[in-house]
């Protein structure tokens, strides 16, 4: 009788983690959110963020996780963004809440 073989075990890359906790929380808080990252290769414009917010003003976002970096492309975009006065988040989850906590604050009464 031969046994029953266990499936390995996936491991969440860190940067679909941060990316759990960024939709968790925007959820708790209420935030209107549009995610634009993709799984895969796609025929999506390579340097779009990965999710953008709305707090009433647009913040893009791009996830990473702790030892990841920005392509050339995302980085040319970021600055792009920036040029145009479009706030933009790059990091961990913990480093793109602190910021968008302190935009929400900055924009309260």
């Amino acid at each position: 009788m031969a046994g029953v073989q266990a499936r390995p075990v996936r491991r969440r890359s860190p940067e679909k983690t941060e990316d759990l906790l960024f939709r968790r929380y925007c959820r708790f808080r209420g935030l209107k959110y549009y995610s634009l990252s993709q799984a895969r290769a796609s025929k999506q414009t390579p340097g779009l963020p990965d999710h953008l917010v709305f707090l009433p003003r647009l913040v893009m976002v791009e996830l990473k996780g702790a030892k990841g970096k920005q392509s050339p492309a995302q980085i040319e975009f970021q600055q792009y963004a920036e040029a145009n006065h479009i706030p933009y988040v790059v990091g961990t989850y913990e480093v793109v809440k602190a910021a968008l906590e302190a935009m929400i604050g900055a924009a309260s009464p």
